[in-house]
């Protein structure tokens, strides 16, 4: 079905800008003869860009041509910027970039119990300081959150989103840092072949993100488009019961649980990674760590009931635990699982 003139503006202004930042600067002229369009369409489309701020004029050509030299234009350097944060219990993260897709280095800094708009307001200052930028207004953001477990979730969310906006002046989109994990690894990571696929994160906390045709299925309150692992008030059908007396995900595979787990194995070093790595090092030169091997068996647990519910077709293993435990750790889960799905290592 052919797109609709709104919609056919939108691609031809994204190609426009696409080409215009692969060159520096062209002329209408060039733009016509790269992009294939219309005189009068080129001429519509570098006055709309013109005035939303996204080009700007970038001097005459240098080519020698009978008559004036044409305008060129240029992506605008000072305006269409956008953020992303990063928001955990600990720190703030901020990184600008720009329409024409370049970015800048990220800052971070600590967390701390001043009110959370004026800890933004800093953070974006920062930001634009470091990258030796003025501060302009930007576009709109995206804010990464670590999703709490606490029951007044939503009400932070809520105050979180707020916060950013007042802080920014600008439309903030809220995301769970999981979803966009998920995102990055759809792109540019090993699940670049794969349009539907769930994304676990095994970490201080579970959680995950379920792709389907390459977009987050929606999930949580607030649009943050990820499936939280639920925490049952009552006691989990068999089989994720079977064998263990914890009730939800999060005691079974959580760095704490895991923790917990190998101390019984008489694991002892001071971390989680730690422990993962001395397990699987000890499983290349004998048979399988029982440590290794439970812990894959509690995560298959989990993955049983993401099959179950969404019978995706690649699960994504990521996150601290998955990264310590490599490579045996999909494996023996995948194997602990015993269903078609394949398993990746992120």
């Amino acid at each position: 079905m052919p797109a609709d003139s709104r919609t056919a503006r939108r691609i031809n202004d994204r190609a426009a800008l696409d080409v215009i930042a692969s060159a520096g600067r062209l002329s209408r002229t060039d733009l016509r003869e790269r992009t294939g369009l219309t005189q009068p369409t080129v001429i519509d489309l570098v006055n709309r860009l013109l005035a939303a701020g996204l080009i700007e004029p970038a001097g005459p050509s240098d080519e020698i041509r009978p008559g004036r030299r044409p305008e060129q234009y240029a992506i605008a350097t000072t305006t269409g910027r956008v953020a992303a944060l990063h928001l955990t219990p600990d720190s703030l993260t901020a990184a600008l970039g720009d329409v024409s897709g370049r970015t800048f280095p990220p800052v971070t800094v600590p967390h701390t119990e001043a009110p959370l708009t004026s800890q933004l307001d800093a953070l974006i200052d920062l930001a634009f300081t470091t990258a030796a930028l003025s501060r302009t207004p930007l576009t709109s953001a995206v804010l990464a959150v670590h999703d709490p477990t606490a029951d007044d979730r939503d009400t932070r969310l809520t105050s979180t989103t707020a916060a950013a906006r007042t802080a920014l002046s600008c439309p903030v989109t809220l995301e769970h840092e999981t979803t966009l994990t998920a995102i990055a690894e759809h792109h540019f990571g090993s699940a670049r072949d794969q349009a539907d696929f769930t994304l676990l994160w095994l970490g201080d906390d579970l959680s995950l993100a379920h792709l389907t045709h390459g977009t987050p299925l929606p999930g949580t309150p607030g649009d943050i488009g990820t499936l939280p692992l639920p925490r049952p008030t009552r006691e989990e059908p068999a089989p994720l019961r079977s064998g263990f007396r914890e009730t939800s995900f999060q005691d079974l595979a959580s760095t704490t649980a895991l923790q917990s787990l190998a101390r019984t194995h008489s694991l002892t070093h001071p971390t989680l990674e730690a422990n993962l790595k001395a397990a699987v090092s000890a499983s290349f030169a004998a048979p399988i760590h029982p440590f290794l091997q439970e812990t894959a068996t509690r995560i298959s647990l989990a993955l049983h009931t993401i099959t179950t519910l969404l019978t995706p077709t690649t699960i994504v293993l990521a996150g601290p635990t998955t990264t310590a435990a490599t490579p045996l750790l999909p494996a023996l889960a995948e194997h602990a699982l015993s269903t078609r799905t394949t398993f990746r290592m992120l």
